[in-house]
Order: C-alpha cells, then structure tokens, then sequence
C-alpha cells in the first residue's frame, strides 16, 4: 500500500484494499511514516483524498520522527 500511495497509484491503491489490505491504509513505518505522509509528500492529491476518505484521516496530521506532517505539505 505504501508503495501505490508513494507512486500515486490510486487504482492499485483501491485493489490492495478490496484484497485485504484494508488496514494497511494505518500503517506506519519505522520512522513515523503513514501511506497518507508518502501520498502526500509525493503530491498525489487523489491519493491524499482516497486515503482520508477510506479511514487514514487522523493520519493528516500524524508526525514522522522529524515532526514533519502531510498538513506541511
């Protein structure tokens, strides 16, 4: 999931998630990053969105290890 949201790709994005990966979207990496953080850092606008939409909403706010947020962005 990470990856589709770093890439932009929304329809992958929405395949991992109707596959199981549901959960996925509230993944955090070892550095405090969400799918919605690399969506966002990326400028995939329609991902950022998606994510909100499908449950990853307190993730626009969520702070890495170096307090960078996707509101930053």
């Amino acid at each position: 999931m990470i990856y589709a949201c770093h890439l932009g790709d929304l329809e992958m994005c929405r395949i991992h998630f109707n596959h199981g990966a549901a959960d996925d979207i509230r993944t955090v990496v070892s550095n405090g990053s969400t799918p919605m953080a690399f969506a966002c850092k990326s400028g995939h606008l329609s991902v950022c969105e998606w994510l909100f939409k499908m449950g990853a909403a307190e993730h626009i706010s969520k702070a890495d290890i170096d307090g960078w947020t996707p509101m930053l962005s």
